[in-house]
């Protein structure tokens, strides 16, 4: 298809396509449609895991930053009238007015990203709220095992408790770089995250509790009060942490890879009635 379009693939945009159909099938069938009718895909590519979603859904909203493909997505379109292709900077777009034209309630995301925008789309996708059930992606499996990582992990961190907060994360399966085109360094895998609808932490909270997070993970080879203080991300001071910490039932010595997330929003509740 590439060939006979003339295209050349951008290793700056992070091009690798799943040339392996077997897999694109399995990567369709683990976006769930009895919870959703509508589908955000990011990464169209040629369009070869569009069509298969296209199939399994009433809506598909696929977005892509290179026009190049444009042709051949015109002649997707034929086939699937409810293809709508975007060309756009997935890690830039308003996702919530696209919701909101399309009175869209029921919806999933996903796709094949670029391994280079994994971890600040996951950010952006989950700190806005967005009324996503599910998200799947194909990432670079040590992402994928980061995002599942359990505490105590050596990989468990920021990201770990930033998508375990919004969700429950699920690595379904894993995919070998040679059935990508080009093959990418390292193998991927698909990480299914079921997102939640409730939080035991409201909006405005949420800006602190990810604050104590990421002072946390600064120095994570530190105590955690220790952590927290030097990091100057945290407005509190040492004699009222360890107070804190204390009411919340965490040892100061502890560090942050131990925290559970549960753990984590306890320090908040406690922090919160401090500062």
């Amino acid at each position: 298809m590439l060939k006979n379009s003339g295209l050349k693939l951008k290793k700056r945009l992070g091009q690798h396509f799943l040339a392996d159909l077997d897999a694109l099938k399995k990567i369709a069938d683990a976006f769930d449609n009895s919870i959703s009718d509508s589908v955000i895909e990011i990464g169209t590519g040629i369009g070869n895991l569009t069509i298969l979603l296209a199939e399994k859904f009433k809506r598909v909203y696929t977005i892509e930053l290179d026009r190049r493909f444009a042709n051949l997505h015109k002649n997707i379109q034929r086939k699937f009238e409810n293809i709508h292709f975007i060309y756009a900077d997935a890690m830039r777009f308003p996702y919530d007015e696209l919701i909101r034209l399309n009175c869209l309630e029921r919806v999933s995301i996903g796709g094949n990203i670029p391994y280079s925008i994994t971890s600040p789309l996951l950010y952006s996708l989950l700190k806005k709220r967005l009324p996503f059930k599910e998200i799947i992606f194909l990432v670079q499996e040590d992402v994928a095992k980061r995002i599942n990582s359990e505490p105590g992990s050596k990989v468990y961190g920021v990201l770990s408790v930033t998508v375990q907060y919004y969700g429950e994360p699920k690595i379904l399966f894993r995919i070998d770089k040679e059935k990508f085109f080009p093959p990418p360094k390292v193998s991927s895998a698909l990480i299914k995250i079921k997102l939640k609808s409730e939080f035991p932490v409201n909006y405005e909270e949420e800006q602190i509790f990810f604050d104590i997070v990421n002072a946390s993970f600064a120095q994570r080879r530190k105590q955690l009060a220790n952590s927290i203080i030097n990091s100057g991300k945290v407005q509190i001071d040492k004699s009222q942490l360890l107070k804190c910490l204390e009411r919340a039932n965490i040892d100061p010595k502890r560090r942050a890879e131990t925290l559970s997330v549960t753990e984590f929003i306890r320090l908040l509740k406690e922090i919160n009635k401090t500062i």
